[in-house]
């Protein structure tokens, strides 16, 4: 089995998906509340300031009670084409992609990430 296949078998074992979540709608938003995603890795790996704020923003999300469903033009070309990428890299690979809402670590409870797809491994 290469390496990257089971990182991946590896990672999905200690993520708990929620796969009846669609991404940007209100129950999406609530999920990640307060929790470091994908998004937030620029700030994760920047300056002692990008990461000081981005941990008062998480807190501030945490203790609110509405959810931050701005969106972006970049964002919404890629939700509006997702699920043709997807279908193309299928047909061009011949290998499956398993849809999900949303994924979070079982072992860090605030970090998770909202994946467009993941690779199914081989059984």
């Amino acid at each position: 089995m290469q390496k990257s296949m089971l990182s991946v078998r590896n990672s999905l074992k200690s993520m708990k998906l929620y796969n009846n979540i669609e991404q940007q709608t209100p129950a999406w938003f609530f999920l990640k509340k307060g929790i470091v995603s994908g998004t937030d890795m620029k700030d994760v790996m920047g300056t002692p300031l990008a990461r000081k704020k981005m941990y008062y923003k998480k807190i501030a999300e945490m203790l609110s009670t509405g959810t931050n469903e701005k969106t972006e033009d970049p964002r919404d070309r890629g939700n509006r084409l997702e699920d043709e990428a997807r279908a193309m890299f299928e047909f061009r690979t011949g290998k499956s992609v398993l849809t999900t809402g949303f994924a979070q670590s079982e072992e860090h409870h605030r970090m998770g990430y909202s994946p467009d797809g993941l690779i199914k491994p081989k059984e």
